[in-house]
């Protein structure tokens, strides 16, 4: 652990960034919108990479490793390399953190009865993978294959997942190593045991009801690719010592900073805007409009690659005169290409919290709650430090996953006689069904409200993520002025789709039979704490559901132990989960989809998928969570990685 030592300062020295020096500057306090023609002095590079986040760390990177080509990359928010921005856990918490993160509302939504969500965006080199679980997950062929992009099939990206991971198997871990797993890139993914007690039961209780348990979803042989549904471990995106390994640490390290004098990385350096001009029927990069600090500056290029994510990537298309016509022109920007796609078909992951009481010593809340708190916290500070384990190398506590698709969920009913009901998985193939529900397992309370703790008591809490990961809902990110400063709409239109609130009724089913599976088959010690049907005023389950047991409510509450029994799953109202999800459900920040690559037929794409540029341009392109066409239903950073480096491969290619 002698990085707590030797990175405590914040990062490389200003020097080694000097944000925007190297630009020519234009005017103080001037929107690159009104600053006239570009200087003609300004400097040239052969490529700016804008954002130094998940997917341009790895661009930035790749094409400057060829000391002959010039790099630019511009990061709008900082470098952290201190101590605590390698701690999984505490790290994890600079997303509620406005230095670090940007976080922007949501516009009201309807399906969550006039509810914001919360839009979170690093703020730093390294991005959203800076301050995210640290969760690993590829994605199967099958997905990817239903793209119908030629380039992007699964067996297409195989190998820029494997190129870019550096894979640490602990030896209590019996994953086996598979020659699909990379070990030799620059990014290092960690698979190691479950700390927390709730883990074991959650992954044999999932196996029980048909999500069958794995050892390793991303190992195959034989071409097929990655598993797609089942239980596991989570894998995570660390170091053996149990340090973040974000993409920002994996791709540009401050010795790779230091020692390659033609890569420039400017920090805290927005992007208003690209500059174009019409050549040859085609809009051509010219350069960029840099703003830092309310001053304005300029840098040339004839190639801008935008991986500012999906939120902040199209804002910079729409800025620059790319986008959809009635936008632009009711903010004065001319339109240089009627784009409708630009900043459309948003979609997002968004969960719902199943919150149970369980043994405080398996909750995160261990180390913040009772006589023993700070012998707990100071014992595993110190397991961390000696070891690299322990709850300080698990991002927001969540270690164990499980994803299924919900057409293969069966549901019976209780009968009329008093039999229960019953959920499970129908058998099915594991790596050719997408799952469109992960349920995820954790030891905080998770929807915000956790001051009031739903008569936890002195326990601790478990709490189940249900997220719906094929959404067919999507909404949209608009500027709402020419400035960079100035944040933009974002509506997600959660839940406008109504196989949306069925698929997530079923997925909040599954979660609850994995739960009776924890504490009636299993004997894990595990109550409701607040799920739908469940009172915590009352300390009983709502009458609505109680006739689903037994004749009359009475006589399912003489059968029911106050908080450790649960009411059968199948027979919970609609209504009551309708009513819950509106009132606990939010965003997952896995935003994507915004600039999609397409065929040219699809009005809705952005992209060309053979060269990721702009339609109607040369020289612009995108490369991030945006450009997919719709969201993968994994965890996107191994995703956004891998698209980097087939994307980088293909410049150098083309440029040799």
């Amino acid at each position: 652990m002698s990085f707590l030592f030797s990175s405590l300062r914040r990062g490389p020295k200003d020097s080694a960034l000097s944000a925007c020096a190297a630009p020519t500057r234009v005017a103080p306090d001037t929107p690159a919108s009104a600053a006239g023609a570009p200087p003609a002095d300004a400097p040239a590079y052969d490529a700016i990479v804008v954002g130094a986040g998940t997917a341009g760390s790895v661009l930035a990177h790749r094409l400057s490793q060829d000391a002959a080509t010039r790099v630019l990359v511009l990061e709008r928010g900082t470098y952290m390399s201190d101590a605590v921005a390698r701690i999984p856990l505490l790290s994890a918490a600079r997303a509620f953190q406005a230095f670090y993160t940007t976080n922007i509302h949501t516009a009201p939504q309807p399906a969550f009865e006039g509810r914001t969500s919360v839009v979170q965006v690093g703020r730093m080199v390294g991005g959203s993978s800076a301050i995210n679980a640290t969760v690993y997950s590829r994605g199967s062929h099958c997905e990817f294959d239903a793209w119908n992009l030629d380039g992007w099939r699964g067996a297409d990206l195989d190998k820029y997942f494997t190129k870019s991971e550096r894979l640490h198997v602990e030896p209590d871990h019996a994953a086996p190593v598979s020659s699909s797993r990379g070990t030799e890139g620059p990014w290092q993914i960690r698979i190691t045991k479950p700390v927390l007690g709730f883990n074991e039961p959650f992954l044999t209780a999932c196996d029980n009801i048909g999500i069958v348990r794995t050892p390793d979803p991303h190992a195959f042989e034989d071409g097929t690719g990655p598993v797609a549904t089942g239980a596991w471990s989570v894998q995570a995106a660390q170091t053996p010592d149990g340090s973040r390994h974000h993409a920002g640490f994996a791709y540009l390290p401050e010795n790779v900073l230091r020692e390659r004098a033609n890569l420039k990385l400017c920090v805290d350096a927005g992007v208003e805007r690209v500059q174009l001009s019409e050549q040859d029927g085609k809009l051509q990069v010219e350069g960029v409009w840099i703003v830092q600090k309310g001053k304005v500056y300029y840098a040339r290029t004839k190639r801008v690659i935008i991986a500012s994510g999906a939120i902040f990537s199209p804002c910079i298309l729409q800025r620059s005169g790319l986008g959809p016509a009635p936008l632009l022109k009711s903010l004065s920007i001319p339109v240089l290409a009627d784009l409708p796609g630009v900043g459309g078909h948003l979609t997002d992951h968004f969960l719902v919290p199943l919150h149970f009481s369980g043994p405080l010593q398996d909750s995160a809340y261990q180390m913040i709650r009772g006589a023993g708190a700070l012998p707990t916290l100071v014992r595993n500070a110190l397991t961390y430090w000696r070891t690299g384990r322990g709850l300080f190398a698990t991002a927001c506590t969540m270690e164990s996953m499980s994803y299924f698709p919900t057409e293969e969920v069966e549901i019976v009913p209780a009968s009329t006689d008093g039999a229960p009901g019953r959920i499970r998985l129908r058998t099915h193939d594991v790596r050719k069904h997408v799952p469109d529900v992960e349920l995820t397992v954790s030891g905080v309370w998770a929807d915000g409200k956790m001051p009031e703790y739903h008569g936890l008591g002195a326990r601790g809490v478990v709490c189940f993520l249900v997220l719906l990961v094929k959404p067919e809902s999507a909404g949209e990110v608009s500027i709402t002025s020419t400035r960079e400063a100035d944040l933009p709409t974002i509506d997600p239109a959660y839940l406008q789709a109504e196989a949306d609130m069925r698929a997530l009724r079923t997925g909040i089913r599954v979660g609850m039979a994995v739960a009776a599976q924890m504490r009636h088959q299993i004997g894990y010690d595990l109550g409701p704490a607040c799920v739908p049907g469940w009172e915590p005023l009352k300390g009983g389950w709502d009458a609505d559901c109680l006739p689903t047991l037994a004749p009359s409510g009475e006589e399912v509450k003489a059968k029911l132990t106050p908080d450790f029994d649960f009411v059968d799953p199948t027979k919970v109202p609609d209504a009551t989960i309708d009513a819950f999800i509106r009132k606990h459900a939010f965003g997952a920040q896995h935003m994507s989809s915004t600039c999609r690559m397409g065929p040219a037929s699809d009005p809705s794409a952005v992209l060309d998928p053979a060269t990721l540029e702009v339609r109607g341009t040369s020289g612009l392109s995108v490369c991030d969570a945006s450009i997919f066409p719709h969201v993968l239903s994994v965890h996107p950073s191994a995703a956004i990685v891998a698209a980097a480096e087939k994307y980088a491969d293909e410049l150098i290619k083309r440029s040799s």
